[in-house]
């Protein structure tokens, strides 16, 4: 949903990752070989996930006494037992984490971006012992899919329409995404 939703707003991006789409996949249906040529829709994908993750908010008892941020004056303590929520969706928007946070740039997943950035910068699904068992097959289920769909259909928003997110247990439109779809 919010790819599609982004997709309409940036329709240059679009573009992108259609031509990509045609061109790596013609007329077939794509298939797990397909996964890493289809680098833009991974971008794309991954870029929403931040701007719009899942699990806005994960939370998790402290099962021993630790410091966050170190030793020094601006570290935190967490006593044992302590109820701890991370969100994805406030650390997907800080500024000292990502340039231009609220802007949406598929570039922030080039390989040599990824591979620059803190660890845990981005955790749409979680991460450690704790992630979602499920992210691998979201991954791929919601990059095909999108594959599928923007190789012949353009979706966009209904004029007028509003669009807020809300967490209820997942991320979702609080008013639902009216979209018309357009072929290709």
């Amino acid at each position: 949903t919010w790819v599609f939703y982004l997709l309409d707003q940036h329709p240059d991006e679009d573009a992108l990752l259609h031509d990509e789409v045609v061109r790596v996949l013609g007329d077939r249906r794509p298939g797990f070989d397909d996964m890493h040529p289809l680098q833009r829709v991974r971008m794309v994908f991954d870029e929403t996930l931040r701007l719009y993750p899942p699990a806005f908010s994960i939370s998790r008892f402290a099962e021993k006494a630790d410091r966050l941020g170190g030793d020094g004056p601006d570290g935190l303590s967490v006593p044992k037992g302590a109820y701890i929520t991370l969100s994805p969706y406030i650390t997907h928007r800080n500024p000292t984490l990502w340039p231009n946070p609220e802007v949406f740039d598929p570039e922030r997943f080039a390989d040599e971006k990824v591979h620059a950035r803190h660890k845990h910068a981005y955790f749409p699904f979680g991460g450690g012992n704790r992630i979602c068992i499920g992210s691998g097959f979201a991954q791929t289920e919601g990059r095909l899919a999108i594959a599928m769909i923007a190789r012949k259909y353009r979706l966009r928003l209904k004029p007028g329409h509003p669009v807020q997110p809300q967490g209820i247990v997942t991320l979702r439109p609080r008013f639902g995404m009216k979209m018309s779809i357009e072929r290709r």
